[in-house]
């Protein structure tokens, strides 16, 4: 009996311990619940000592504490400040614990730990409980607190929310810090933008003053020089003897060339000050380019130069616009030609890019073969006052305002210039001008050009399905159909060509040859496998195989035509001009085209690229920036493969960057992924490593080059 007595008792303590248990979680969760948001708004009013102030108490509802204090690290992040203590009588003792506690590695301990740790003060007796500050792994602070109760009394729960309330308190501090800096910076930046008011008003001040001046000096220079020119002429129309005649000849060419000077600098001035006006008049394009052949090509004969002049016949012959500006660039670009160039030739070529019913963009080439122009200086070249170095000036005369003059009023009307040199070899100007079409064009409906565009009446409209596994390639052609109205749906493998064939109807399928799994041949035959009686899609191969058999593989699987890689926007239009008529071409793309292509050693040739896309500066860009990514990943599935022996894998990445470094005219790398891909296909994997580092070392050369090129666009 006394047994079952005892074993009452004990039953009735332990339910006693346990209910305290249960009392003790139940206000630890209460307390919980209190804590889990502070009455703290990050604002201006935010002080870090009411934080920790507030932090301090939620600590305490968890654990009985004698002392709290906040460290956190100091700005130099080389020590620990002290920004909270209760009671603040405890202070010096803290300060004298937390430097023995830093000296002897203890801190760094506990931070590393990021949990609480209790240790015992140098006294050898006082509990101290240690917890790192710590925010997104970042250090910010640390807590040491003096329990005021044993340590094996507190709950590892309690021991839990002490890190919740402290990582809390790290973040709310984190805001803080982040939001003095956007305030700083805010600061800044309202500074930055009173002062840039204020420069704005003195300059406009300024540009006023310049106006004026300007407006001022040149009637005062004007008037004059009129007399000059005027008195000249009429002594240039008397009885002179030779060495009379050629004095007033100089009198009046040097009078010619101040006033162009002076036009120069009130038109660069008013440019800048965005206070030049274009006229918007119709005006006949051929007319002023008869006008600018008949004087240019008289100043180029006198120097022994041919003069040569092609303009496309789909030209407009009238267009909107400011005509004077237009000859200006024209003049400008041709005048430095024929000045620049010793012997040789100057040529311009003028042809339609584009046009819609209301507006066209033109493209004009001038190419001299004169001095050239060093590639340091070209990027600098449309700056005002900037020739190729200061013996330029002195040799051919001018200012250096005509280039970057000739810039903005290009710019200013739609279009963009660029320009290619060599030093000794000569240089290439382009420019493109985007402008209205009149309405009243003369002749439009005898002028020639009606045939082609009734040849391209047939294509617009026309739905073909790409499929191509490669990025540069699908922009490439999804670009070169749109500027024929041709509507293109883009699939990367074969079997997703065969998905949209299940779900749409097209009127032709561009196929290539080598994707990766199901290739364009197996494709090709269960298109054909799959077709009702009397039904066949028009299939045309897009490869940059040139092997022999290639060909006819392509049609033996069933394909209807074979487009080589780099893809002609001619070839293309009359692969659509056939599909128009619903006639497959089993005749294009000659094999040997595509040979000369692969043949080609030039690292980048931009501008075979920009002719390839009609001269689409945008499409040009954009298509070098694809192939910059996908030239990157297929070098490096060639080396991967390579040093694994895979002969297979290899073949495939040198393939396919073949026909990619093609269409962009990387003509050394596309040649030497050609050698690379005959050397996979005969699976000699120790010649294949060998490519590896070539094809790096070439890839290399094409990005700096590439890269170069796209700097100087932007710059431009």
């Amino acid at each position: 009996m006394a047994d079952e007595n005892g074993d009452l008792q004990t039953l009735r303590d332990r339910i006693t311990v346990l209910e305290e248990e249960r009392r003790s979680v139940a206000q630890i969760l209460e307390a919980a619940l209190s804590s889990v948001t502070f009455s703290v708004a990050v604002d201006d009013s935010f002080t870090e000592e009411d934080l920790l102030r507030q932090a301090a108490q939620r600590l305490r509802s968890f654990v009985r504490f004698r002392t709290t204090a906040f460290y956190l690290v100091s700005g130099d992040g080389l020590d620990f400040d002290c920004r909270y203590c209760g009671p603040n009588d405890a202070l010096p003792w803290v300060e004298h614990e937390k430097d023995i506690l830093i000296e002897d590695g203890t801190v760094a301990w506990c931070i590393d730990r990021n949990r609480s740790v209790t240790v015992t003060a140098s006294d050898g007796a006082t509990p101290i409980l240690l917890h790192a500050i710590i925010s997104q792994n970042r250090s910010m602070g640390l807590f040491l607190g003096v329990p005021d109760e044993d340590e094996r009394e507190i709950l590892d729960v309690s021991f839990a929310f002490l890190t919740v309330i402290l990582e809390a308190t790290a973040g709310l501090l984190q805001n803080a810090e982040l939001y003095r800096t956007i305030s700083r910076l805010n600061d800044e930046l309202e500074g930055k933008v009173l002062r840039l008011e204020e420069s704005e008003r003195a300059l406009e001040d300024a540009n006023r003053s310049k106006d004026s001046f300007l407006a001022n000096i040149s009637h005062e220079i004007r008037t004059p020089m009129n007399g000059i020119i005027g008195m000249g002429t009429l002594l240039s129309q008397t009885r002179l003897d030779e060495n009379q005649t050629e004095m007033t000849r100089t009198i009046l060419s040097e009078s010619e060339h101040m006033m162009r000077l002076l036009n120069d600098l009130l038109d660069i001035s008013k440019i800048e000050a965005g206070r030049l006006d274009f006229e918007q008049i119709p005006f006949d394009l051929r007319e002023l380019l008869r006008n600018l052949r008949s004087t240019y090509g008289r100043m180029a004969e006198s120097k022994g130069l041919a003069f040569v002049m092609e303009t496309d016949p789909l030209l407009p012959g009238a267009l909107v616009g400011d005509a004077g500006r237009v000859r200006q660039v024209f003049a400008n670009l041709l005048g430095n030609a024929v000045k620049f160039t010793r012997q040789g030739s100057v040529s311009v070529r003028v042809s339609l890019l584009s046009r819609t019913a209301d507006r066209c963009r033109i493209l004009a080439r001038i190419e001299d073969t004169g001095i050239g122009i060093p590639p340091e200086t070209i990027e600098r070249l449309f700056q005002p006052f900037t020739q190729a170095d200061a013996s330029t000036s002195r040799l051919y005369g001018g200012s250096g305002l005509g280039l970057a003059i000739s810039r903005r009023l290009v710019g200013m009307m739609g279009g963009r210039i660029e320009v290619e040199s060599d030093p000794g070899e000569g240089s290439t100007f382009r420019f493109t001008l985007d402008l209205p079409v009149s309405a009243t064009e003369p002749g439009e409906n005898s002028r020639g050009g009606g045939d082609a565009d009734a040849s391209r009446g047939g294509i617009a409209g026309l739905r073909v399905l790409v499929a191509e596994d490669n990025a540069t390639n699908r922009r490439i052609v999804a670009m070169l159909l749109e500027k024929l109205g041709v509507t293109a749906d883009m699939a990367e493998s074969g079997q997703e060509t065969l998905d949209w064939l299940a779900r749409e109807r097209y009127d032709m399928v561009l196929m290539d040859v080598q994707m990766p799994g199901m290739d364009g041949l197996e494709t090709t035959r269960r298109i054909r496998a799959g077709e009702a009686s009397g039904v066949r899609i028009p299939i045309v191969a897009m490869t940059a195989n040139a092997m022999k058999g290639d060909r006819e593989a392509c049609l033996a699987a069933g394909m209807d035509g074979y487009l080589s890689k780099p893809i002609s926007p001619a070839e293309l239009e009359r692969i659509m001009a056939f599909a128009a008529q619903g006639v497959p071409d089993a005749a294009a793309a000659p094999e040997d085209d595509h040979e000369k292509t692969i043949a080609r050693t030039d690292v980048f040739d931009r501008a075979s690229l920009l002719e390839r896309v009609v001269w689409d500066e945008e499409l040009c860009s954009r298509v070098v920036e694809t192939f910059l990514d996908d030239g990157k990943n297929l070098v490096s599935q060639f080396v991967d493969a390579a040093e694994r022996g895979d002969s297979v894998n290899a073949r495939i990445a040198a393939h396919t960057l073949r026909g990619a470094a093609s269409n962009v005219a990387a003509g050394t790398l596309a040649s030497l992924a050609s050698r690379a891909e005959e050397t996979a296909s005969e699976g000699d994997t120790d010649r294949l490593r060998g490519f590896s580092a070539r094809l790096k070392d070439e890839w290399r050369r094409f990005t700096d080059l590439a890269l170069f090129r796209k700097e100087d666009d932007e710059k431009d």
